[in-house]
């Protein structure tokens, strides 16, 4: 399978069919990580505090393949 995000100058990168992208550091990912997996926080709380929209934060979820029940550790950091 292959990956749907590359990671480009430290950031999570995904590029949406129309070519924008959402771009999120490496730092900041394992904060939105931590926030949505362990301390469940809503998604409106965490759209406001990484400035994105619903949409946004649910392409950047599906392309990185996390849910609620994720452990919070990235692909790469289980590499």
């Amino acid at each position: 399978m292959s990956k749907k995000y590359e990671i480009r100058d430290n950031k999570y990168v995904v590029t949406h069919k129309d070519g924008s992208e959402i771009q999120v550091s490496l730092e900041k990912h394992k904060e939105l990580l931590s926030d949505y997996c362990v301390r469940k926080e809503t998604v409106e709380n965490i759209c406001l505090k990484y400035s994105l929209g619903r949409a946004g934060l649910e392409r950047y979820r599906r392309a990185l393949g996390f849910t609620r029940d994720s452990i919070p550790v990235s692909d790469e950091e289980v590499l």
